[in-house]
């Protein structure tokens, strides 16, 4: 099943760059809280920050994709997102993650919408539901191993040793998004012209727009509470070390959620085609 060349690259960015990340997974909180001194109020805010420099540049970052294309700022942010992990290991303190954490979530905010909008760019009205699912399969693959590997390398080269690992990893990645061919937002060609149709067209859109980033507030809620409280609550309670801890992640974030994406992808297709002939 080809969906083309940048399908393919892409899938591979996704697998080693998750690799990268969730190496991190199992052990980030900790070092924060244990080795850099942090409350659990101020690991909350390392982690809001990110993600509020991340959320900003989400919005701009898929409006200068969609005008100028796609390919220099995924490359760019792809390359930025490869420094901060190499610095939070040198960190003294958690005051020490805050440039940091800001570049992460400039880095990440500038690449990972575009990552989905190439998956739209390069896959068909027919095959865009399998083609998310593939290269989300890519990525849920790397959260299955990493978290656990990244325990066992923290266990046995101490707990920096991954963050290095990370940026590595990252480097490696990125010649692979200088291959990647330039891609643009399709053209949304309509069917009609009458003026209440459009309107009605555009009503569909902000309604589904409203759905899903309702969906995704609350997801965001919940996911971002366990990522912070789950490594903490599990090494302070129990005498576990960070491979068990790895393992958790590995199990409940990870391998469950690679069982229902290609099942998934192939119903909305099959849906989709069913709709498309009424």
């Amino acid at each position: 099943m080809a969906y083309g060349r940048n399908i393919l690259i892409l899938s591979i960015v996704f697998l080693v760059s998750s690799l990268a990340i969730n190496l991190l997974s199992p052990i980030w909180p900790i070092y924060i809280k244990d080795y850099l001194n942090a409350s659990m109020t101020e690991l909350g805010f390392v982690f809001s920050i990110s993600n509020a420099i991340a959320a900003i540049m989400q919005v701009l970052s898929g409006f200068l994709s969609d005008r100028y294309g796609r390919r220099g700022l995924h490359a760019l942010g792809t390359l930025v997102a490869a420094f901060p992990p190499s610095m939070y290991a040198l960190a003294n303190n958690w005051v020490d993650l805050i440039p940091w954490v800001m570049l992460s979530g400039f880095a990440m905010g500038l690449y990972l919408p575009i990552r989905w909008g190439i998956v739209a760019d390069a896959s068909s009205i027919e095959t865009m539901a399998s083609a998310y699912s593939w290269t989300n399969i890519s990525w849920l693959l790397g959260s299955t191993v990493a978290p656990f590997l990244g325990g066992v390398a923290a266990d046995y080269f101490g707990i920096r040793f991954p963050f290095f690992a990370c940026s590595a990893l990252i480097f490696a990645v990125f010649p692979l998004t200088l291959l990647m061919q330039e891609t643009r937002r399709k053209p949304q060609a309509l069917a009609f012209d009458e003026k209440n149709e459009k309107v009605r067209a555009l009503g569909g859109y902000m309604f589904a727009v409203f759905i899903f980033s309702l969906i995704n507030i609350v997801q965001g809620i919940g996911i971002g509470v366990t990522s912070l409280v789950i490594p903490v609550f599990v090494e302070s309670r129990f005498p576990v070390d960070y491979t068990f801890i790895g393992l958790l992640y590995a199990i409940g974030f990870g391998a469950a959620s690679i069982i229902v994406q290609v099942p998934g992808g192939k119903l909305s297709d099959f849906l989709i085609e069913e709709r498309s002939c009424l």
